[in-house]
């Protein structure tokens, strides 16, 4: 749909049922929706949205037969957005966010011990996992020059994973939970160099660092201790062109 000259709108969506030809399981069940808009505002700025949204679920049967303690539930999240500004011809910017939510619950036969009674076992347990990421990014390419261009970004990803919520591997029903918290920041900075038709002299300098304190704290009795860094990234490179004119 284009509600106006400028503006472009797009959905799909789809519910169904597909079998497995290969395994004796009962149709595997999904919906999946789908949205995306783009907006350009003048010849020099673009808006893009998009959001999908998936459930997808195996059921608890095999061969028709009902097994309540057997099944998994998916359920995805995922928004996008950028927005480009090109200010000049020789400056222009790109941000963008993006969200990444998953839930998923499997019905799963485990055993579990806390010491120094015997192990017990969970016939209905389940295990679960969380994601909640959040993506950021900003990019600006500047030419003061025809023979030198700028390169800047930064980047950071944020991953809350489980939140507060916490492990229970010995409660009726038990429940086990994976999520992996996260953080991690990269900026970046470039400068390209062209020397003549054939050579361009790039340097540059990228930072990493990388914090994961929240995935320790989500294994309360192990005694875990975060493997965070920080790593500097300085860099040449000479980039050979075959034909390229002046």
């Amino acid at each position: 749909m284009r509600p106006t000259k400028n503006w472009t709108v797009y959905f799909d969506a789809e519910h169904g049922t597909a079998d497995n030809v290969f395994t004796r399981i009962g149709n595997y069940d999904y919906t999946n929706l789908r949205a995306k808009s783009r907006w350009a505002a003048s010849r020099k700025v673009n808006l893009n949205l998009g959001l999908i949204v998936r459930d997808n679920s195996n059921p608890s049967e095999i061969a028709g037969v009902s097994l309540s303690d057997f099944g998994v539930d998916l359920k995805t999240r995922s928004f996008q957005s950028s927005l480009d500004w090109m200010v000049k011809d020789n400056l222009s910017f790109n941000f963008g966010y993006n969200y990444s939510w998953v839930n998923s619950d499997a019905v799963i036969d485990y055993f579990y011990q806390v010491p120094p009674a015997a192990s017990v076992r969970h016939p209905n347990g389940h295990a679960l996992y969380f994601q909640r990421n959040n993506f950021f990014y900003t990019e600006v390419v500047w030419r003061p020059n025809p023979r030198v261009s700028f390169y800047g970004s930064y980047r950071i990803n944020q991953d809350d994973g489980q939140g507060n919520r916490i492990p229970d591997p010995a409660g009726n029903p038990g429940t086990l939970i994976t999520s992996y918290p996260m953080s991690f920041q990269s900026p970046e900075g470039r400068v390209a160099i062209r020397l003549n038709r054939h050579l361009d002299w790039n340097f540059g300098y990228q930072y990493f660092n990388y914090n994961e304190d929240g995935f320790v704290r989500t294994f309360p009795l192990n005694a875990m201790r975060p493997q965070n860094y920080h790593a500097h990234l300085p860099y040449l490179s000479l980039r050979v062109y075959i034909g390229r004119k002046e």
